[in-house]
């Protein structure tokens, strides 16, 4: 998996629904990415830890262990777009997410992808 990783462009996936998880780790793994998919924070700080940096996340608003906020802002930190994608509605983007990288669920595949691929543009360009 480790060469995987290395070969392609890496999103990693923190969701606590398994069928939303299994969707979008599918669904990135057929448009070519490499994946690393975790249902809570603690498990997706080990898989960063064990995988090194991926180059995006898209992460869960409410996790059973936390807000998936407090890891976007780490990954931030470490030059890593990231996007909150959450059921919870968008007026809570100004309160705790204030740049526009919030994705509604449900949400369109094809865009989600679209806007993977741009943010991953702005961060090549």
């Amino acid at each position: 998996m480790a060469e995987e990783l290395a070969a392609k462009q890496t999103v990693l996936i923190v969701e606590d629904d398994a069928n939303t998880r299994q969707l979008l780790e599918q669904v990135f793994q057929e448009e070519g990415f490499a994946t690393v998919a975790r249902s809570d924070l603690a498990a997706a700080r080990s898989a960063i830890g064990e995988f090194g940096l991926p180059d995006i996340g898209l992460i869960d608003f409410a996790l059973p262990d936390g807000v998936g906020v407090d890891l976007c802002e780490d990954l931030r930190d470490r030059n890593v777009p990231c996007l909150i994608v959450s059921a919870y509605p968008t007026w809570l983007v100004d309160s705790v997410h204030p740049e526009p990288n919030w994705v509604s669920k449900p949400f369109d595949v094809e865009k989600l992808v679209k806007l993977v691929r741009q943010r991953l543009g702005e961060i090549a360009a």
